[in-house]
């Protein structure tokens, strides 16, 4: 990975088709939908890209090659441009840094120039070291410096826009300053334009030649991690000392490339040295002096050397741009070509796509077709499971009720069946003791009956032998029977009674007709519990 920000990632991929390298800006698009500035920024990329590639976007600049969408990023794929500056700035020597700075003064001061120029009329607004890539040239001959992401830029004058807090100018005053530090996202509104990026790449040279920032403290490197807490804390070092940069070591020869490049309208009102130019290696106030001293004539012809190294400059920048303009020239003409035949390939690619989406759409409704009926399916299937379900639950209830019912005659027919054995007991004990009390009554009256022939024979006798017939012979053998009959009946009667009172042959009275009905009663218990 190459670089890293708070809404997308920079990364180093190697390409199947050749031996070159891109890298593609990859775009969150969960955090562009959640910040409207993010969005905005992502967009500008690809339209300064589209509308100044050809004419301002040169040398310096890696080309926007293609860009893809898909569900969850934005891809931008971007010429190969190096290895971020701000992560191989602290493996370098001096010396390599020193070539560092004079790369970054040819690649930058050309780049904002033609930016700042009316061609473009643009602002950077967000130049600092993390937006250089740095490569070493083959065979020992330096470095390159390439400055990426170009999606802060936007015309003078515009709306205000996301720009760079560590990198702001002292001249923001500290009111700005706070105001800056205090921002979740900083912007700065079109209070500087060009004399915004005029410092921040001061400020970038800075610290590509020292290799630290003179308004990075102890307690702000600590806090690198995390970019808020990092920018308030150099904004806070830019209120208390925005003028920390005069008191760094010597630049070496960045400077005076940066003066000669970068600030040539400055040398007409001499400026004043800054103190720490006093511990400055001898060229560079030699070449400080050169350019500020007090002789008019020397500073005059100084002037005018540079001034004519920098048309010499300036008719080398023409002729490659006309060189430029004759490659776009063709390359248009290609591109025509191409975009002729892409029509083309369009129109085919549409006819393809419209009957692909035909098809795709016959499929679509023969699938909701098939999904329908099975839902149905399952909606019938489900209702069948929900009557097998209360079907089951009725059955089981059906038997519940039967179990108990025959739980019930089951112990209806026991306490019957009890019941029964005992009245069978009953009248088993009742019908033995009714035959031993026959038995008894037969025996009494074989007695009796035994006891009233004795009776009535020695009363014959008697008779026979007092009397000798007669009419009162047959009143007093009447007499006697009359006697033996109402007496005897009479000495019985007690004792019958008291023997059975329900004897239906020996009751008094009534007793005999009490004795039948008792007796049609128990007839008729017998026939019933059969």
């Amino acid at each position: 990975m190459s670089g890293l920000s708070d809404f997308g990632q920079l990364f180093s991929v190697h390409t199947q088709f050749s031996a070159t390298q891109g890298p593609p800006w990859v775009f969150s698009k969960a955090a562009m939908a959640s910040s409207t500035g993010l969005l905005k920024q992502a967009v500008a990329e690809v339209q300064l890209h589209e509308k100044l590639q050809r004419e301002v976007l040169r040398d310096g600049v890696p080309r926007l090659l293609a860009a893809h969408e898909d569900e969850t990023h934005l891809h931008l794929v971007f010429e190969y441009g190096g290895t971020s500056l701000i992560r191989e700035i602290a493996t370098l020597s001096d010396e390599d840094r020193a070539e560092v700075g004079d790369a970054i003064v040819a690649a930058a001061t050309r780049l904002l120039a033609r930016m700042h120029g009316k061609d473009c009329d643009r602002r950077y607004n967000d130049f600092k070291p993390e937006q250089l890539l740095l490569t070493r040239r083959p065979a020992g001959a330096g470095f390159q410096v390439n400055v990426c992401d170009l999606g802060a830029a936007t015309p003078l004058g515009s709306h205000p826009t996301a720009c760079t807090p560590t990198c702001a100018p002292p001249e923001a005053g500290p009111e700005m300053l706070k105001y800056i530090a205090r921002l979740p996202h900083p912007n700065m509104g079109n209070f500087f334009g060009v004399k915004y990026d005029s410092w921040a790449l001061g400020a970038t040279l800075v610290l590509a030649v020292l290799g630290f920032s003179p308004w990075e403290t102890p307690e702000a490197r600590a806090l690198a991690d995390d970019y808020d807490a990092y920018d308030s804390a150099v904004v806070a070092c830019i209120t208390a000392a925005p003028r920390a940069y005069a008191t760094t070591p010597s630049l070496g020869p960045c400077l005076r490339t940066c003066a000669r490049s970068w600030t040539p309208r400055w040398i007409l009102t001499p400026p004043r040295a800054p103190r720490a130019w006093s511990s400055a290696s001898a060229t560079t106030r030699s070449a400080w002096a050169s350019t500020t001293g007090p002789r008019r004539q020397r500073r005059r012809r100084c002037c005018a050397a540079r001034r004519s190294a920098a048309a010499e400059l300036a008719d080398a920048d023409a002729a490659r741009a006309s060189k430029v303009k004759a490659f776009f020239e063709a390359a248009t003409a290609a591109i025509d070509a191409a975009d002729q035949r892409s029509a083309v390939l369009q129109c085919r690619v549409a006819s393809l796509e419209g009957e692909a989406q035909a098809s795709a759409v016959r499929e679509v409704r023969k699938d909701e077709a098939a999904a329908a009926a099975a839902a149905a399916h399952a909606a019938e299937v489900a209702a069948l499971s929900a009557a097998a379900v209360a079907a089951a639950q009725r059955e089981a209830a059906l038997q519940g009720h039967v179990a108990a019912l025959e739980a019930e005659v089951l112990r209806k027919n026991e306490a019957a069946t009890v019941a029964l054995m005992a009245a069978h007991a009953a009248l088993a004990d009742e019908r033995t003791a009714c035959q031993l009390h026959v038995s008894a009554l037969q025996a009494r009256l074989v007695a009796l009956e035994v006891a009233g022939r004795a009776a009535v024979a020695e009363a014959a006798a008697a008779e026979e032998g007092s009397w000798g017939g007669g009419v009162c012979g047959t009143s007093r053998t009447s007499s006697v029977c009359s006697s033996y009959d109402g007496g005897g009946e009479r000495a019985l009667d007690p004792e019958l009674l008291a023997s059975r009172p329900g004897s239906p042959r020996l009751s008094q009275g009534s007793g005999c007709e009490e004795g039948e009905v008792t007796a049609r009663e128990q007839e008729q218990q017998h026939a019933h519990t059969h």
